[in-house]
Parts: structure tokens; C-alpha cells; sequence
């Protein structure tokens, strides 16, 4: 698969927040990967930018801890990079507004569905944006 259908699948993953199953993927693939080499390819490059794979969607509140744990890696990640001043203020801004995030006084498994939604839709895109200082 040439890089730029890995990049767009990669968006595509993003757009998911990061968190898709075999199903979803097996969807997006172009027709011509007819490999099982070529898969387990795009699947590690998929891993290695931070996007979870699951035999079936996990509930919310999975989902919410899997998002977490990616962006505090990443975070981690970050602040050992050199990152461009445009980067360093991206990586700033995201590290406040995770930090805010975490410091919530709510509880994520006691929101409705829609904010719970809300909720990991921007857990997303800050992984997403933080993901975008690393390349």
C-alpha cells in the first residue's frame, strides 16, 4: 500500500477517534490487498500512530480509558521530541486542555450517551493533534 493510502486511512482511523474494529478496516481497504503480510503491514502502521483495533466496538467507557492512556503515551512521547515553536505551541495547548480534562469533576460512565460522545470526540481530537506534532 503506497503511503499516501496509508496517510488516508490513517485520517479515516482519526476521524473514528482512533478506535476501530478488523471490520471497520477490512472495509476501508482497497480491493488489490490481497495479502496477509500486506494487512499485518498496515495494521502495525496503524498501531504505531496510536490507533486501537478491536474484534468488536468497546462500550464508551472503554473506549474513554483507551483514548486516555493513548494520550498520555503520546504526551510522554512529546516531551521528549524536538518539536518546531508551531509543534511546541499545539503540544501546549493540547497538554493544558487534556490536563483540564483529567481534572474534570465529573465522572465520564455517569454522563449521557450524547456527552459521553461529546466527551470522546474530544478526546480524539486532541490525540489527533497531538499525533500531528510528532511527525
Amino acid at each position: 500500500m503506497k503511503d499516501k493510502a496509508l496517510h488516508t486511512l490513517l485520517s479515516w482511523a482519526r476521524v473514528n477517534n482512533s478506535i476501530i474494529t478488523y471490520a471497520q478496516l477490512t472495509s476501508q481497504l482497497p480491493d488489490n490487498i490481497d495479502s496477509q503480510e500486506e494487512i499485518d503491514s498496515i495494521i502495525e502502521f496503524l498501531i504505531s500512530n496510536y490507533v486501537s483495533l478491536f474484534d468488536s466496538m468497546p462500550p464508551y467507557v472503554k473506549q474513554e480509558e483507551v483514548l486516555r492512556n493513548k494520550i498520555e503515551k503520546t504526551l510522554d512521547r512529546a516531551e521528549t521530541e524536538a518539536l518546531t515553536d508551531e509543534d511546541e505551541a499545539l503540544f501546549d495547548n493540547v497538554s493544558s486542555y487534556y490536563a483540564a480534562y483529567d481534572n474534570r469533576s465529573w465522572d465520564f460512565a455517569s454522563c449521557s450517551k450524547g456527552k459521553q460522545e461529546e466527551r470522546l470526540e474530544e478526546l480524539g481530537t486532541m490525540l489527533s493533534d497531538l499525533c500531528s506534532c510528532l511527525r
